[in-house]
């Protein structure tokens, strides 16, 4: 019978536990607990743990590169199936996939030093802290007293040959963002389309963007609404009141603050400060990603937007 053979038998198993864990994530984002540690941390560490335990004992019986090597890639298995059962896109995978396999390597190691108890007990500390470190880390977000700080901006300043007049001009003409992006922010869809025309307090910018959630097809269409607060000599800010794009599941972009300070006859000093929420944890993996990515939107709105690639250092 083909259920005699323990390859099928095996990849049977794999496939029962991503079922599972597809069904605890779904239950995760109807309870709202889809943005929190819960999610990106505790679910991949117990699958991590199911495919130790659930192996032949053969693997599970000396630490060596194969035996991680075979969990690794059963791993992996795990999270396709999982992926493709919870219909992700391309980016949800693409950014889940490191966290993922800090929490595979963190759930083998736990696993091992378990089951090495009986007869290595220097593996003791590994095998009762590795637990209590996952359980705690999967704490941040489930609630406000386990929330760290989500509030963030970012910053980017250079030096326009250009005066405050014609850069204020720039910022209602229209906008194709045809310049090349830096790699990591390329990673995301570029708007496809911004409808501006006028630098008044009160106007709606509208920034339109279409995510293909599998590279080619099913499409999101959705639009980011700035209103224009305030056109000072030295300055403009805006509130974003409205957005529906793909950008609004990984962060909440509140607003930005553009600052002019004229340096001599056609040349002038621009920042942009983008200010946005961090919706996701935990902190220490999308925190530092979501302001790397900012940071680099900032400087290419600068460049692209407000100079028109007049930067001259």
């Amino acid at each position: 019978m083909i259920l005699s053979n323990p390859h099928v038998r095996r990849a049977l198993v794999l496939v029962g536990i991503a079922i599972l864990s597809t069904v605890a994530a779904r239950i995760m984002v109807a309870t709202l607990f889809s943005d929190s540690s819960l999610f990106y941390l505790l679910l991949p560490y117990l699958m991590s743990l199911s495919i130790y335990w659930t192996a032949p004992k053969t693997a599970q019986a000396s630490f060596a590169r194969q035996t991680f090597t075979r969990h690794f890639a059963e791993a992996m298995m795990v999270f396709v199936l999982v992926a493709a059962f919870m219909l992700e896109g391309f980016l949800c995978v693409l950014f889940s996939a490191p966290i993922y396999v800090i929490d595979v390597a963190l759930g083998y190691l736990t696993s091992y030093s378990i089951s090495g108890l009986k007869h290595r007990r220097r593996h003791r500390v590994n095998a009762y802290a590795l637990p209590a470190l996952a359980a705690i880390l999967s704490l941040e977000g489930v609630s406000a007293a386990t929330t760290l700080d989500r509030e963030n901006r970012a910053t980017y300043e250079t030096t326009v040959a250009a005066g405050i007049a014609e850069l204020k001009a720039n910022l209602a003409k229209p906008i194709a963002f045809d310049r090349p992006r830096q790699w990591f922010i390329a990673l995301f869809p570029a708007p496809v389309r911004v409808e501006a025309g006028s630098l008044n307090p009160g106007d709606i910018h509208k920034v339109s963007f279409v995510y293909r959630k599998w590279i080619v097809t099913n499409a999101k269409e959705g639009e980011l609404l700035l209103r224009i607060d305030s056109v000072g000599d030295d300055g403009v800010e805006t509130t974003v009141v409205a957005n529906d794009s793909y950008l609004a599941a990984y962060m909440t972009i509140e607003g930005t603050r553009i600052r002019f300070e004229e340096l001599g006859p056609g040349r002038t000093r621009v920042s942009l400060t983008l200010f946005y929420r961090r919706n996701l944890d935990p902190v220490w993996y999308f925190g530092p990603l979501q302001r790397f990515a900012m940071n680099e939107s900032a400087r290419h709105l600068v460049d692209t937007v407000i100079a028109r690639m007049q930067t001259d250092g």
